[in-house]
């Protein structure tokens, strides 16, 4: 299963696909449908090592919206979107109410435009 549209998609990639539904693999029949709700604000950073160049770093967060009768567990999961190739994805429970259940996917990542 390729990771390579999850290391090239931005925040700003990301932020485009706010309100989108993504599909999550249960098992080889079973799917459960996540909203992604909120893409938090993207902190970039630059740190300067024992290189010349700059390292740039980006960090920002995804929440998404389950069903509240279908709560998954933190775990890794496999994901699809009608505009993404297949990607997994580790997400944490963290709130619930009457509507929804709320996951979170934190990124902390060298920058992809940094990357070579």
């Amino acid at each position: 299963m390729s990771t390579d549209g999850l290391r090239t998609l931005s925040w700003s990639g990301w932020a485009a696909l706010r309100q989108t539904r993504f599909r999550i693999h249960l098992d080889g029949v079973d799917e459960v449908e996540l909203t992604l709700a909120e893409v938090s604000p993207n902190r970039r950073l630059e740190s300067v090592g024992s290189g010349a160049v700059p390292t740039r770093w980006e960090s920002f967060s995804l929440v998404f919206h389950g069903p509240p009768d279908r709560p998954l567990p933190q775990r890794t999961y496999r994901f699809a979107h009608e505009q993404l190739s297949p990607f997994e994805l580790f997400i944490v429970p963290i709130g619930a109410n009457a509507d929804s259940v709320q996951y979170q996917a934190v990124f902390n990542r060298l920058a992809p435009d940094a990357a070579s």
